[in-house]
């Protein structure tokens, strides 16, 4: 470093910066300067070229940049996209309180991908969650966390299978520490610490203090669950020390019956998003008819979660079939919906960052839930009743008429401030505190004519000035008809001025209104605040049920625009569909018409089924719309078929499409093969496997050769035969169709009609 650049270096300002940067030198450091956050150094040369944002220099040889503080919303995302945090720098104390000195400042959060839960930085349909992974001796404990709604899930994977969690959790973020030797062969943000998870007194203090809590025992956490859940909540304290939240109950989902989807499948089925990274077309775009940003977070877990407990599939048909049955109750419902808020951000927003705002919200999804109570039992809704509708016993009533009675209905404003939310009437002092503020002027006028009338001073005026204050000012010529009660505080050329008791108070009250006013209604909001995250718990139940009543009335929604039935679900082996279509297909690309097929196909005699055809025929659409349906089925949703008799399955498997990984040195070959193999060690009899063009990344012989063995695999007789559809051009392989195997074939027709072809 040159001579110059040290001088450069060596203000108070830059050696605060550089001190600062010390401790946090793998981040960006959003320095706080005024109105801006600025950057310096590597961290502006960064900045800049990442954000599009000019390049400056200070004292002409130092690299800086900066954003506006109030709309860094803007600025973050593309900086932790690649995978960087962002160190939030704040100024501690008052710019003028610091005369003579640099202003003291500190790092209060660091923005990470997997820990956002500021209401300006995530949509609320967005789930962003983070998980901290823990090595056991047979598998590695997952602790999923999502702060914006303080949603915990546990998990447990073996190194295959770990992938499988970043797409079906929407994990941006992993953690782990350096003993566990954590190497992911999947991309991931991950991030290495050396807490000493392990430690008994450390794993106590730190889910004591994050929990809230001073039984552990009460969330019944095993050893491996304990270890994760350290691990993750260290790291939400080392990166939010002031972050607080009302974590939910855990959700253990190696314990719960679930259709396992992996990335793969998720992806060639698009079942959250279209090849090309968008919501439309995908299944979770044609579903996209919720009302609310917790409803349609709940349609995307549930979708890439499906459900493979067929109690449970049956009462959500149970549900979205009485309401696809009745239009006029749909509409109702929706309505409601559209009126309650997202309850568990709320609640994290009341603790880190309340607002007035919250508690309205609050409010009108308790109004909400009582009016769709009401229609729920008014209409003898009974699936809806049986899921927790049926009576209120969990309501907070008493906060529910607190908020009625003290909330204004209208112009509640958003902020904590000088501004009236509480109603007229319910606390006298506080609407005398704001007729003082509102009416100040009309106050002392009427004070001036009272003591004009009281005392026949008809020269009186009251006035002010920045030496007095108020005061009286009476003419000479009348002021001999001062009362005693009055001071006198100056003596002009033509007039006298005084003051009273009565005067001095007035201003008191005036000039200390608008604090008074603050001061009261902060009470007030702290009172309902510690009232509301009272019952969080019991929020947060109406909450899970609110949106849970959302996606049920999306699926019902879609079932009616798009011509869908209820599919019979079984603990048999048999998949049998009438009519058959791809719902995504059919609902975006609706300029020619979709040509439906039947399927049939069980455990025995017909577990495999060769589908043959030429190119563009629609093999890959049908095989695909069959994993689709069992997708929609197991999750609650009804299917594009004339009729279906379905079973539960555990598994759905694809080897759908050719891609590579040349950045991983993969092959599209290699790829294929990897994925074939994953899904030959992991196959049961109650699985789905859907492959498409296997063997086509490799020359022609050899391809026929890994079709053929893979086919002859599936049908072990011993192992179990999954239920499987394999699309291929290779014609060589219709001699493995054998009835007697449960091997049959199945070929797409085509027709030469005026010189053009017509797949049929």
């Amino acid at each position: 470093m040159s001579d110059t650049d040290e001088k450069n270096l060596d203000t108070p300002m830059m050696r605060q910066f550089l001190e600062i940067k010390k401790q946090y030198p793998d981040d960006i450091l959003f320095f706080r300067m005024g109105d801006f956050y600025e950057m310096f150094l590597e961290d502006a040369v960064y900045a800049s070229r990442v954000l599009d944002i000019a390049l400056t220099r200070r004292q002409d040889k130092v690299p800086m940049c900066g954003v506006p503080y109030h709309s860094m919303s803007q600025y973050v995302h593309p900086i932790l996209m690649q995978g960087r945090r962002i160190a939030i720098c704040e100024q501690l104390e008052d710019p003028a309180e610091a005369q003579g000195r640099i202003v003291r400042r500190g790092v209060t959060r660091i923005l990470t991908p997997g820990s956002l839960f500021e209401e300006t930085l995530i949509d609320g349909k967005e789930s962003r969650r983070l998980c901290a992974v823990s090595r056991s001796n047979k598998f590695w404990q997952l602790a999923i966390v999502e702060v914006a709604t303080g949603q915990i899930w546990f998990d447990r994977k073996d190194a295959e299978t770990l992938a499988e969690a970043t797409a079906s959790f929407s994990i941006r973020e992993w953690v782990a520490t350096d003993a566990d030797n954590f190497q992911p062969e999947f991309e991931c943000v991950l991030q290495q610490r050396r807490y000493p998870v392990g430690d008994a007194a450390f794993q106590e203090r730190v889910l004591k203090d994050s929990l809230q809590t001073k039984n552990l025992s009460v969330w019944e956490l095993d050893s491996d669950e304990t270890r994760a859940l350290t691990l993750a909540l260290a790291y939400l304290r080392e990166i939010s020390p002031l972050l607080k939240l009302n974590w939910s109950s855990p959700s253990r989902e190696y314990r719960r019956k679930t259709l396992i989807l992996d990335e793969a499948t998720l992806r060639t089925l698009e079942i959250l998003q279209s090849a090309d990274g968008k919501l439309q077309p995908s299944l979770l775009g044609l579903f996209s008819h919720c009302q609310s940003s917790a409803g349609s977070r709940l349609m995307s877990q549930w979708l890439s979660r499906p459900s493979a407990d067929l109690a449970e599939i049956q009462s959500r048909h149970d549900v979205v079939e009485i309401l696809a049955k009745h239009n006029a109750y749909r509409q109702l419902l929706a309505t409601e919906l559209g009126r309650a808020a997202d309850l568990e951000r709320v609640i994290t927003g009341l603790m880190n960052n309340p607002t007035v705002r919250h508690l309205g919200q609050v409010r009108d999804t308790l109004d909400a839930i009582v009016r769709l109570q009401k229609i729920i039992t008014d209409n003898r809704m009974q699936p809806l009743i049986d899921a927790g509708w049926k009576d209120l016993k969990e309501f907070p009533a008493t906060l529910h008429q607190l908020l009625g009675e003290t909330l204004l209905t209208e112009n509640l404003p958003p902020l904590l401030d000088a501004r009236r939310f509480v109603k007229h009437g319910y606390m006298p002092l506080l609407d005398e505190f704001f007729e003082l503020s509102q009416n100040a002027v009309a106050l002392l006028t009427r004070y001036e004519e009272e003591e004009k009338t009281k005392h026949g001073i008809n020269t009186l005026r009251v006035k002010h000035n920045n030496v007095l204050g108020y005061f009286i000012e009476i003419s000479k010529g009348q002021a001999n008809k001062a009362p005693d009660n009055y001071s006198r505080r100056q003596t002009l050329t033509n007039a006298e001025r005084y003051t009273n008791p009565e005067l001095k108070e007035l201003e008191s009250k005036i000039l200390s209104a608008e604090e008074e006013l603050l001061r009261i209604q902060k009470g007030v909001f702290e009172d309902i605040r510690t009232q509301v995250l009272a019952v969080a718990d019991n929020l947060k139940l109406w909450a899970d049920r609110l949106a849970s009543l959302d996606v049920l009335l999306a699926f019902a929604h879609s079932a009616v625009i798009n011509n869908h039935v209820r599919p019979q679900m079984s603990e048999g082996t048999a998949l049998s569909a009438e009519a058959l279509r791809h719902p995504v297909i059919e609902a975006y690309f609706r300029s020619e018409m979709f040509i439906p097929n039947d399927v049939v196909l069980n455990n025995e005699s017909r577990h495999l089924a060769i589908i043959t055809g030429p190119n563009m025929a629609g093999k890959s659409t049908y095989i695909r719309q069959i994993g689709i349906m069992q997708i929609m089925a197991q999750t609650g949703a009804f299917v594009a078929a004339a009729s279906a008799a379905l079973p539960v399955v555990d598994r759905i498997f694809t080897r759908i499409g050719a891609h590579d990984r040349l950045s991983r040195g993969e092959s599209t070959f290699f790829v294929e093969m990897a994925e074939c193999a994953r899904i030959f060690r992991n196959y049961t009899k109650d699985s789905l496997i859907l492959l498409d063009e296997v063997g086509r990344g490799t020359s022609t012989y050899d391809g026929i050769s890994i079709a053929q063995a893979m086919i002859e695999s599936l049908n072990d007789e011993e192992r179990g035969r999954p239920k499987t559809l394999f699309a291929t051009h290779y014609s060589e392989l219709a001699h493995l169709i054998s009835p007697a195997k449960g091997i049959v074939g199945l070929t797409v027709s085509v027709i030469e009609k005026d010189g053009h072809v017509v797949f049929l």
